[in-house]
């Protein structure tokens, strides 16, 4: 009955649940009282804790998004030029978020996944890790080798900009992680049961790693097997972790001290979700797209104030 519930057509006037654009609102209140907890000084922390939920929720949609739109190629490049703008603002102002990128990574490779062909799928997935692993070591190669023109150098402040243009995984926000988080949302789409249990191992997972000491000891596998002292910044495993999305500097963190893996109470608005776009569905296609930046400035500039 779930599965059935879950792939009913939208067009069928079931109204019961929670539309796109009634979970976009939650989503992006959750993301505001998350933002003030970040930028105004002397918040309480529990602000960010509410926060969690709106990662988990925004993937979700996108998701979906790539379901019901009418031209996914546009969808794609519409989210692209969104993480382009953002990184323009960021390139000005350093410590603003891009969730852009890390919604355009997981449209991009729906999007590849799509085809019908398996060949296809696996010819699109190839290519696109072959971006990614190329990029990185084109620019991993010119840090190393040309320090003065690599990350220390007078291009270092357009790095967001850089990253963005060209569409480099590695600098999502939360990581590499929260991309094949949201893909994996999209597999899982057409059952409730199924969403459900992969929503709740990647929480599993985030939290053997993030808010255990499993994280910390296997980052020494390495080193000791190689006869070495371990070394948490210098660990091979460090930088795999750095760039998924685990901070290697706050693994072993209690469950409050690192609460990311709050998402989880995001779960229950998804499984309400009942597949309607939901009130002002085409006046308001664009409202996210500005009302991302226009928040995270206002409370960015907020913060800077009180905090002079």
């Amino acid at each position: 009955m779930d599965d059935v519930a879950m792939v009913a057509d939208r067009r069928d006037g079931v109204r019961f649940g929670l539309s796109s654009f009634a979970l976009k609102v939650i989503a992006c209140v959750c993301m505001v009282v998350d933002h003030i907890g970040m930028y105004i000084p002397g918040m309480p922390e529990e602000l960010r804790w509410v926060g969690r939920l709106s990662m988990p929720i925004f993937l979700f949609l996108i998701g979906w998004g790539c379901e019901f739109t009418h031209d996914r190629k546009r969808y794609v490049l519409r989210l692209y030029a969104a993480s382009v703008g953002m990184s323009v603002l960021q390139t000005i102002w350093h410590d603003l978020p891009n969730i852009f990128m890390t919604l355009f990574q997981v449209a991009l490779i729906i999007t590849l996944l799509s085809v019908d062909d398996w060949k296809r799928r696996l010819r699109n997935i190839g290519l696109y890790i072959l971006w990614q692993v190329g990029w990185f070591a084109i620019f991993t190669a010119i840090d190393s080798l040309f320090p003065a023109v690599g990350s220390n150098s007078f291009l270092a402040p357009f790095r967001y900009l850089i990253q963005a243009v060209f569409g480099l995984s590695i600098a999502v926000d939360y990581g590499l992680y929260i991309v094949i988080m949201g893909v994996a949302f999209w597999i899982a789409r057409n059952s409730r049961v199924q969403f459900a249990v992969t929503f709740g191992v990647f929480v599993v997972f985030w939290m053997m790693i993030v808010n255990t000491q499993y994280g910390l000891l296997s980052m020494c596998v390495i080193p000791h097997a190689l006869g070495n002292i371990c070394n948490i910044r210098l660990s091979p495993i460090a930088t795999v972790y750095t760039i998924f999305g685990f901070n290697p500097m706050t693994l072993g963190y209690s469950l409050l001290e690192y609460p990311q893996w709050m998402m989880i109470f995001a779960l229950p608005f998804m499984l309400l979700y009942n597949r309607q776009h939901g009130w002002g569905s085409r006046g308001t296609k664009w409202f996210f797209y500005v009302f991302y930046p226009v928040h995270i400035l206002i409370l960015y500039f907020i913060g800077k104030a009180v905090g002079a």
